[in-house]
């Protein structure tokens, strides 16, 4: 760990991440489901109580209250409060992994655009517009500020990255006469390569289509049909984490390999 973070700029980094996580619950919901990010307030899913604000303090709230809505009793679903922790701990990752200014923020911003992507495809098997579409923009624009990536590289990202996915696509599809990839996983790997480049969008494609057969040879060997949808979105969101941080390392080992 770098000297220059203590332990108080791991707890504020986990903690604003909480917050931010807490904002990604009301995406994920909302989103999928053609509600306003903005309007109604927060309320229960079950009973639509509004929501006051000592109810919604992210973890800490789920935890007092018992895991249960104060007005109704109801569940409040697990997830809420593991997705405030995992972003929390996300943005200590990209704290910890260091780097320049432009290339901590671009990278904080993509880890939880990655991670709202994947619980939506994994519970809805869509990827909303306003994420992977306005994902490119953001991530092209915090590029801008970004040394580690060109706009070139940003660029050609976005194209090879929606390019690659619609011909694979296409070719699944003249091959197993389905339908193998949607038009939101182009989408999102147009985005993947705005943020990361493409050079670390063919790692982060090579990294997700391995995930994602194995969970699909998974569900087969379980009994499940050759036809079940599998989320690929979340498994891409996958393999650009592991791009975004280890593309470099990958292929120092992958072109040592190669020379013996």
């Amino acid at each position: 760990m770098s000297e220059m973070f203590t332990v108080y700029h791991i707890v504020f980094i986990f903690v604003l991440g909480t917050v931010f996580g807490s904002f990604l619950n009301a995406v994920i919901y909302r989103l999928p489901r053609g509600i306003s990010l903005i309007w109604p307030p927060s309320a229960c899913p079950h009973c639509h109580t509004r929501i006051k604000f000592y109810d919604n303090i992210p973890l800490l709230s789920y935890v007092l209250l018992r895991g249960k809505c104060r007005h109704c009793g109801k569940r409040i679903s697990i997830r809420y409060p593991l997705v405030e922790a995992a972003s929390g701990l996300l943005l200590v990752w990209v704290l910890l992994a260091d780097g320049p200014p432009g290339l901590v923020t671009s990278r904080s911003v993509f880890v939880l655009f990655l991670l709202a992507i994947a619980i939506i495809d994994w519970e809805h098997m869509i990827i909303p517009d306003e994420l992977s579409l306005g994902g490119c923009v953001v991530g092209f624009i915090l590029g801008l500020f970004n040394p580690t990536i060109t706009v070139t590289d940003s660029l050609l990202g976005i194209f090879v990255g929606g390019g690659l996915l619609l011909a694979v696509g296409y070719l699944y599809q003249r091959v197993r006469r389905v339908e193998g990839l949607g038009g939101g996983d182009v989408k999102l790997a147009a985005m993947i390569g705005a943020f990361i480049g493409w050079k670390g969008l063919v790692l982060c494609v090579l990294a997700g289509s391995v995930a994602g057969s194995a969970y699909g040879l998974a569900l087969m060997a379980g009994g499940r049909g050759s036809q079940t949808k599998v989320p690929f979105g979340t498994f891409l969101a996958a393999g650009a984490f592991f791009a975004a941080f280890y593309s470099d390392q990958f292929l120092n080992w992958y072109t040592g390999l190669l020379r013996g």
